[in-house]
């Protein structure tokens, strides 16, 4: 059977996998519906049938967990299970067996793995460094934050490459790591918004896993998680509120190759 083009469905499987380290990363399957093959049953390279999956995303993950699994079938038999075939071989080239309606066929396209922000540590000699003035903060565009640590002036990513501070960062070449500081406030710009009850880790998360996201405001005393879009120094009315006094805000940013 000829390939097609494929509709814009797509089934995304998110998984989240312990590290050695006891930490998490994140792990993203994604499938493609395809717009061709409907209501078709394939027997060829067969590797698992099973009548009790929930939806083509339970469906989707089962055929992730299974070796050489690259392609599955899903009928939905009611509005609670349905039944998930895995194949080995791509469904495009094979002819049918039999016909079932409601059978969706998707194809493996590709995924994508996030380090938790906690796994991707800063390795230089003067980030976080004591510092009781400027002088102590060697790199261009760095600052001693509060007469305390040296981090990048707010606005300027820190760069691993480069172990220094640059004004612009890729989307490419953002990471997963985060440059911390504390007592600030982004009250504008925002992607996502969570009231209270997240962590600092996963409002990192929240912000690692969008792709136009370059920082975020955490409140530890609430949970209370903004992402941001924007840093300050992207546009005039992009302000990030300093507490003369610690307080338990924390204005993050993403750091850059």
């Amino acid at each position: 059977m000829a390939s097609a083009p494929s509709s814009l469905c797509q089934v995304c499987v998110v998984l989240f996998l312990a590290s050695s380290l006891g930490r998490c990363s994140v792990e993203q399957m994604t499938w493609k519906q395809d717009a061709v093959i409907k209501n078709a049953i394939f027997h060829r390279d067969l590797l698992f049938t099973m009548t009790d999956r929930l939806s083509a995303i339970d469906c989707g993950r089962r055929c992730s967990q299974t070796e050489n699994c690259v392609s599955f079938t899903f009928t939905r038999h009611s509005s609670s299970r349905g039944a998930c075939r895995g194949h080995s071989s791509s469904l495009t080239s094979q002819t049918p067996s039999s016909t079932e309606p409601g059978t969706e066929a998707y194809s493996f396209v590709g995924k994508k793995v996030w380090l938790d922000p906690a796994e991707q540590q800063l390795q230089s000699d003067w980030v976080r460094k004591k510092c009781a003035t400027d002088l102590d903060c060697p790199a261009d565009n760095a600052t001693c934050f509060r007469n305390m640590v040296c981090l990048c002036l707010p606005g300027y990513y820190y760069s691993h490459k480069g172990d220094n501070c640059v004004p612009e960062c890729s989307p490419a070449d953002l990471q997963t790591g985060f440059m911390d500081y504390p007592s600030g406030l982004l009250n504008s710009h925002v992607l996502h918004y969570v009231p209270s009850g997240v962590s600092l880790l996963h409002c990192q998360r929240y912000c690692t896993r969008d792709a136009v996201c370059r920082a975020i405001t955490f409140v530890r005393s609430s949970g209370m998680c903004m992402t941001h879009h924007v840093t300050p120094l992207d546009a005039d009315d992009v302000h990030v509120c300093w507490f003369p006094d610690m307080t338990p805000h924390f204005y993050s940013q993403l750091t850059c190759a």
